[in-house]
């Protein structure tokens, strides 16, 4: 197994950015924004990608600006804290057939947190992204990162993952990959 995070085995999960949840997790702008840039990255290079919505009666949608720039067939409604749990999610993954999977969202260690778990014992790699994950407490945040971590997931920044995926400044989509983080 590499632990460099390559574009051509990745799949992007993000985990019930809500918008009736959001306001209430700590750093979410940073959420918001990290995770956007991860959308409009992984859409340019061509990655697959996976949108949660958690009991969308009491939390709402996805924030627009994420929900406006994914097609709605990515997006799937689930009750069950891990989105790996959901058999539709499940299935969806073992469709995409990506062995990383990144992922984004919140809460850390709730739900981003059993998704993480659940995949790891599965067989598939995790990467969180750190500063696109958040809760609502910064201690469970943190917690919830360490235990990942312990368990065997990957931690990494979205630059990490950017830089990774693009392995190369000669890359084609160097210069276009590189602006979003400007």
């Amino acid at each position: 197994m590499s632990y460099l995070i390559s574009a051509d085995h990745s799949l992007v999960m993000f985990v019930d950015i809500q918008e009736k949840l959001i306001p209430v997790i700590h750093n979410h702008e940073q959420v918001i924004t990290k995770s956007h840039i991860l959308l409009k990255a992984a859409a340019s290079l061509n990655i697959p990608m996976l949108v949660s919505e958690q009991y969308t009666k009491g939390l709402g949608l996805t924030v627009p600006m994420l929900r406006s720039e994914i097609s709605k067939d990515k997006i799937m409604e689930k009750t069950s804290f891990s989105c790996y749990a959901d058999q539709a999610m499940k299935e969806r993954i073992h469709q995409i057939n990506r062995k990383q999977v990144i992922i984004c969202g919140i809460e850390t260690h709730i739900c981003v947190l059993q998704t993480a778990l659940h995949l790891k014992e599965a067989g598939f790699v995790p990467f969180i992204v750190s500063n696109a994950v958040s809760s609502r407490y910064p201690h469970d945040y943190k917690m919830g990162l360490k235990r990942m971590q312990k368990a065997g997931c990957m931690l990494a920044t979205l630059e990490m993952v950017l830089f990774e995926w693009l392995k190369d400044s000669s890359h084609p989509d160097f210069k276009n990959i590189t602006k979003l983080i400007k």
